[in-house]
């Protein structure tokens, strides 16, 4: 099972709003849970992860369940959902990881796949090694020979090519000449 607390701004908790509590100031009330509350409908969770404004979980049965605000890893109608809401099409799923408002996610078979990306899906090969903990626009991953490849987003050279661009980012893997990277 799931069980959150926190601000519950956003739906950020996935444990609807009836039982919210008021914290911050008087000023500024922020809608909380002060003490852990089961997600609903969670069980078999075998993996949690969180972008900016949603969070998901990974099931075993590899299903993914995700709430809070915009960006889910899957086009559905809903720009917000206050509970757990079944992300259509992703039913073999591993782990995922967000990258900004875009997902990776390695499927149960090993592969991956590039989730709502906006400039040329990453291609990332079986045998890569993801990091975990990735919230930016770009993407690095670890090759079994210990060197490196990122791309995407670029605006602050972050591909590590040497360059910036804006507002186009890096669409083939770049080798950033580093090795032994673990």
């Amino acid at each position: 099972t799931v069980r959150c607390w926190g601000s519950n701004r956003d739906h950020a908790l996935g444990t609807g709003h009836a039982d919210d509590e008021n914290c911050g100031s008087h000023e500024v009330p922020d809608p909380c849970r002060l003490r852990p509350a089961e997600v609903p409908g969670l069980t078999d969770v075998v993996h949690l992860t969180a972008s900016m404004f949603t969070y998901c979980a990974v099931r075993r049965d590899g299903s993914v369940w995700c709430w809070g605000g915009r960006g889910f890893p899957a086009n559905i109608e809903a720009s917000n959902a206050p509970t757990p809401v079944r992300m259509p099409g992703l039913d073999d799923i591993a782990w995922l990881r967000p990258l900004g408002l875009a997902w990776l996610a390695r499927h149960e078979d090993g592969r991956y796949e590039a989730l709502v990306w906006g400039a040329g899906p990453p291609r990332v090969p079986r045998d890569a090694s993801v990091p975990d903990g990735i919230r930016t626009d770009h993407l690095c991953y670890v090759l079994p020979d210990t060197s490196m490849r990122c791309q995407g987003a670029n605006h602050s050279g972050q591909v590590g090519n040497g360059m910036s661009s804006f507002p186009e980012g890096v669409t083939e893997p770049w080798d950033p000449g580093l090795c032994g990277v673990r």
